[in-house]
């Protein structure tokens, strides 16, 4: 038997890769923003952001914005802001990472990555919204209890 676990569980590590790296270029091809040609300079498009973490690109060339306090800003011809609810900032923790669905267009799908409490402490989750109409909706937790700390959460 542990030779078994000692042969397929890296091969099963490899095609969980194989599976992110192929999403992940999926996405790049569908959502990628231009990048600005040599002579071009350099402008700000927001100021006193909250600890920014990530940054996504929408379909329009707005910009989805973390903060790790919990809100999710949205900077560019609409400017709003989201709060997420259940977000616990401590230390390094808070929202973290965002990035659209590869049919983002379709179905208005983001996923977020944040710390939130529990009764025994601090645990980071990915939760999935419709953004749609310029509101979130239809929160779904797709992946929880993974492990958090004041530190090093990752996202």
């Amino acid at each position: 038997m542990n030779k078994i676990i000692k042969v397929i569980l890296p091969l099963a590590a490899l095609a969980v890769l194989a599976g992110v790296l192929w999403w992940t270029r999926q996405g790049e091809q569908n959502l990628s923003p231009a990048l600005p040609s040599s002579g071009e300079r350099a402008e700000t498009i927001a100021e006193n952001l909250r600890i920014p973490w990530e940054v996504a690109f929408l379909p329009d060339g707005d910009l989805l914005v973390t903060e790790r306090p919990g809100i999710l800003k949205r900077i560019g011809k609409d400017e709003r802001q989201y709060t997420v609810e259940g977000v616990r900032h401590r230390g390094e923790g808070g929202l973290l990472g965002i990035t659209l669905h590869p049919k983002f267009a379709d179905n208005h799908f983001i996923y977020l990555y944040l710390t939130t409490a529990n009764g025994e402490g601090l645990t980071n989750r990915v939760e999935r919204y419709r953004f749609e109409n310029d509101n979130l909706a239809d929160r779904k937790v797709i992946i929880e209890n993974i492990p958090g700390a004041s530190n090093h959460d990752g996202g």
